[in-house]
């Protein structure tokens, strides 16, 4: 597995008010974008322009960026990848996203970010790039209250030190962006390209589960219906208290944040819904839609959708105000990185939304042509 520099078009603070460049969790940034006219011609005019940067060398990039309290460092480059790379497997691919990627790829040969990938050895990548990325950064954004910080590294023996340290990693886990890696592999004969992505070291990711918004009522006797398979533990005032401070780990002494799933309705009455079965060895998030809100409660998946795990439990008042219909919230535990790599050194798949997966990427911020990496890109 090799780690090699290129070429890119970089964007700074200035494109967020363009409509197409936006915010992180924002649904129309340019890999979500139909219309790939309307994100081409964009970038055609940016850089006519002059405001955007095509980057003349060659290069590795880091990023650094803020998630909550952590800083997270991550290194920029093309992979060739080969049995070392582990693809993290989900049940299903969601196919219109996959037709907007393969769209823009099939078309205008761009990779808009990089995918996510993180390893389980090696040194951090905050140490690996410690020594030269000390200066101001070449390009800061502020986005969502995050600060993305961006440094170009083109010296030579750097590059050569990155990639010496990035090649003794013994795997490369593609955690985020992995329907854009499958469809690359799938498509690389016609791409004749390698793949951008951001690496990390395992203590950077941060997962978390995707919880489930029940739309429509419930069943009036779902505590029963739940009790043969599930412990239901109604939280009293006190406890719902501690609860809704943001503070669930504190709840009580029993509360386990890895096997008890908080079901929280739009009453704002909360329970704890735990498995009876201590020997349950799959995450607990797996079990959700299957045990407990499609057999147990009888409901079908289409008024169930997914919200992410950056989400928290004060949220579901907000969440309930947004969709009035909804009856219930499932805040699924945090998914245990243990857990993580088990499933996908297992060759195992992943439940589809299963885990909400930081640090995300935003749209735009680094875009690689992969025209570039050949000669120089003609608008």
């Amino acid at each position: 597995m090799r780690l090699n520099q290129f070429k890119a078009i970089r964007f700074g603070q200035q494109h967020w008010d363009s409509g197409i460049l936006t915010s992180l969790h924002n649904p129309y940034g340019p890999a979500r974008v139909p219309n790939t006219e309307r994100i081409m011609e964009f970038i055609r005019s940016q850089v006519s322009g002059g405001t955007a940067k095509i980057d003349s060398t060659a290069s590795l990039y880091v990023i650094k960026s803020n998630v909550n309290t952590r800083e997270i460092t991550l290194i920029i480059g093309e992979i060739e990848y080969d049995d070392r790379v582990v693809f993290c497997q989900t049940e299903e691919a969601h196919s219109k996203k996959l037709d907007t990627y393969k769209r823009i790829f099939d078309r205008y040969k761009m990779q808009v970010n990089p995918i996510l990938t993180f390893y389980n050895d090696a040194r951090p990548a905050t140490e690996i790039v410690g020594r030269f990325v000390t200066g101001p950064p070449d390009t800061m954004i502020t986005v969502d209250g995050t600060n993305y910080r961006l440094w170009k590294i083109s010296n030579p023996a750097d590059i050569t030190y990155v990639k010496n340290e990035i090649s003794s990693v013994k795997k490369l886990y593609v955690s985020d962006g992995n329907h854009r890696f499958l469809m690359f592999n799938e498509h690389s004969h016609k791409l004749n390209a390698k793949i951008m992505v951001a690496v990390t070291d395992i203590d950077s990711v941060v997962l978390k589960s995707f919880h489930r918004v029940v739309i429509g009522p419930l069943q009036n006797d779902w505590t029963e219906r739940l009790s043969h398979d599930f412990i239901i533990r109604p939280i009293t005032g006190l406890a719902q208290d501690v609860l809704l401070s943001g503070s669930p780990g504190n709840l009580s002494a029993d509360h386990t944040s890895d096997s008890e799933i908080l079901f929280v309705l739009n009453t704002m009455d909360v329970y704890g819904i735990t498995p009876r079965r201590r020997d349950i060895t799959i995450p607990i998030y797996d079990i959700v839609m299957a045990h407990i809100i499609r057999d147990a409660l009888g409901i079908a998946e289409d008024r169930v959708f997914s919200i992410p795990g950056n989400l928290d439990i004060t949220d579901a008042q907000k969440i309930f105000d947004l969709y009035d219909r909804g009856t219930a919230i499932a805040f699924v535990p945090n998914v245990r990185m243990a857990n993580f790599l088990r499933i996908v050194d297992s060759g195992w798949k992943l439940p589809p939304t299963s885990t909400w997966i930081e640090p995300k990427i935003i749209d735009g911020f680094l875009i690689r042509h992969f025209q570039s990496s050949h000669s120089p890109t003609k608008f």
